[in-house]
C-alpha cells in the first residue's frame, strides 16, 4: 500500500493517487464524499491565523509517527494550500520522506527570506528593506528620514494582505509597528511603489517554464481586505508583454533557486519600467484564477500542484504565453463580488444570477441558507465568475456584475439586512 499524508485545506483529487493508496487526513474536519480516509481532527481557536498549522508542527509530525507505527512507511505528504506547505516541508524532512524540502518552501512563505534570496538579481525596486525581528528592542523609527516615506509594513509570514499597512509618517509607523508586535509577527518594512499591480501565473518543473499568463488587477487583494470591494483581474497580453513577463519570472524563480513549482506571482508594472517583484507564492493563485486558467487555457493549476506532491511528471508543455497558437484577439478575466458583512449571517436570496452577460462562462455562488462567520473571520465570497472576450467587454461586464448581483440575508437574532455587492 502507498501510505498518503494530507495536511489541512490541500486540494485533493483521487484520480491522480496511485490505486492501491492509503489516505490519512490531518487537519480542521472537512468532507470526503465517497473517498475512504483516516482522519485525525486537530482543535483549533476560533480566531484561524494563516499560520496555524505551523504552529502545530510538532502535533502533526507525532501524528504521521504514530500513522507509520501502525501502518509502514509515508510515501508522500500533500501540503499544497497557504496554510500547509510549510509544515509540509517540515514533515518530510523530520520523516526523510521524498518532496519539495524546507529551503525548497521557505523563500515563499517568508518575505525576509524571499528578498534575500533575489536581491542579487535585482529584481527588486525597494531593496533597502529593514526587516528586525519581534524581539528586537534596538530598533528605531528614526532610521527612516521623512524623504524615506511613504512605506509599507507587512508581516514576513501571512498572506492575504492581512496586517499590511501604507504608511505616510513616523506616528503611523510606531502604531503599525505596535500591532505587529501585539500579534507576534516578523515584518519587514520597505519603500512603497507605485504602479499597477500585475498577478502573473505559471507552472515551473525541472526548473524550466511550462505554462505562464498574467493579468492586470483591477481590484486588488488589498482593496478587499481593507476597502471591502470585488476583487478582479484581466489578462494582458502583446508580444513585449508577454516576453518581459516570460524574461521576469524566469530570473525570479531562478534567483529563489527551486525546481518544481506552481506560483503565484505578484509584482508591479509601470509603462515601460522593468517589471518589479512584489512576492511570490508556491502554490495556486486565490480567488477565481485557477478557474479562470482552467477555462480558458484548459490547465488546472490545482491538479498540477497536486502532481508535484505526488512526483508525477507533468503533460503541459510550452502553454499560455509560451505557445505560438494562442488566439490574440480574445483574452479573460475573473472577479469575486464579496459579502460586506462581518457579522454572523445567513443567506436568504442571492438576485441577479439570471441576468448574466453572455461572456460568462463559468460562475458559482453562496447559497441560499448557508451561514457566513460563524466560527470565525471568513472570506467568503457572495459569487465568482470568469469571462471571456475582448478587453473592452470584458470590463463593461464586469462592472456589470458588480452593480446589479445582491444578496438578502438574516443577521442572525438581529432581524433582516440587505447589501449591494
Amino acid at each position: 500500500m502507498i501510505n498518503v499524508i494530507i495536511i489541512g485545506d490541500s486540494y485533493v483529487n483521487y484520480a491522480l493517487f496511485p490505486a492501491d493508496s492509503r489516505l490519512f487526513y490531518i487537519g480542521r474536519c472537512r468532507e470526503w464524499g465517497d473517498i475512504d480516509v483516516v482522519e485525525y481532527i486537530l482543535e483549533f481557536p476560533a480566531t484561524f491565523d494563516i499560520e496555524e498549522y505551523d504552529k502545530k508542527e510538532e502535533e502533526i509530525t507525532s501524528i504521521c509517527r504514530d500513522v507509520e507505527s501502525k501502518y509502514g512507511n509515508i510515501d508522500f505528504v500533500i501540503g499544497i494550500s497557504e496554510y500547509t506547505l510549510l509544515v509540509a516541508s517540515k514533515v518530510r524532512e523530520s520523516l526523510k520522506i521524498p518532496g519539495r524540502s524546507v529551503s525548497d518552501i521557505i523563500p515563499f512563505r517568508n518575505k525576509a527570506v524571499m528578498r534575500d534570496r533575489i536581491c542579487s538579481a535585482r529584481l527588486l525596486k525597494q531593496c533597502n528593506y529593514f526587516s528586525p525581528t519581534v524581539a528586537d528592542s534596538t530598533f528605531r523609527t528614526s532610521i527612516f528620514c521623512n524623504d524615506d516615506y511613504p512605506l509599507v509594513i507587512k508581516p514576513c509570514s501571512q498572506a492575504g494582505s492581512r496586517f499590511v499597512s501604507f504608511i505616510d509618517n513616523e506616528s503611523d509607523l510606531l502604531e503599525a509597528i505596535d500591532d505587529m508586535n501585539e500579534n507576534k509577527l516578523d515584518y519587514i518594512i520597505e519603500n512603497k511603489i507605485a504602479g499597477e499591480i500585475i498577478h502573473i501565473d505559471g507552472l515551473y518543473r525541472d526548473g524550466e517554464l511550462k505554462f505562464i499568463c498574467a493579468s492586470k488587477y483591477v481590484y486588488d487583494c488589498m482593496s478587499w481586505i481593507s476597502k471591502n470591494t470585488p476583487m478582479s483581474s484581466i489578462q494582458i497580453t502583446g508580444e513585449n508583454t508577454e516576453r518581459n513577463v516570460i524574461d521576469f519570472a524566469n530570473k525570479v524563480l531562478a534567483s529563489i533557486g527551486t525546481n518544481d513549482v506552481v506560483f503565484h506571482l505578484e509584482a508591479f508594472a509601470h509603462n515601460s519600467d522593468p517589471i518589479q517583484l512584489l512576492e511570490i507564492a508556491a502554490r495556486p493563485g486565490g480567488a477565481a484564477i485557477v478557474p479562470a486558467i482552467k477555462v480558458f487555457y484548459g490547465i488546472d493549476l490545482n491538479e498540477e500542484s497536486l502532481k508535484i506532491d505526488l512526483g508525477i511528471k507533468t503533460t503541459t508543455s510550452s502553454a499560455g504565453y509560451l505557445s505560438i497558437k494562442r488566439n490574440a484577439t480574445e483574452t479573460f478575466s475573473w472577479i469575486v463580488l464579496p459579502i460586506k458583512e462581518r457579522r454572523h449571517l445567513q443567506i436568504e436570496a442571492v438576485s441577479g444570477l439570471n441576468r448574466l452577460p453572455d461572456s460568462v462562462t463559468w460562475s458559482t455562488s453562496i447559497e441560499v441558507g448557508e451561514e457566513y462567520n460563524k466560527e470565525f473571520w471568513e472570506d467568503k465570497a457572495l459569487a465568482k465568475f470568469v469571462l471571456v472576450g475582448n478587453t473592452t467587454d470584458l470590463l463593461r461586464d464586469m462592472w456589470y456584475l458588480e452593480e446589479s448581483i445582491s444578496v438578502d440575508f438574516k443577521v442572525i437574532h438581529k432581524g433582516l439586512c440587505k447589501v449591494i455587492s
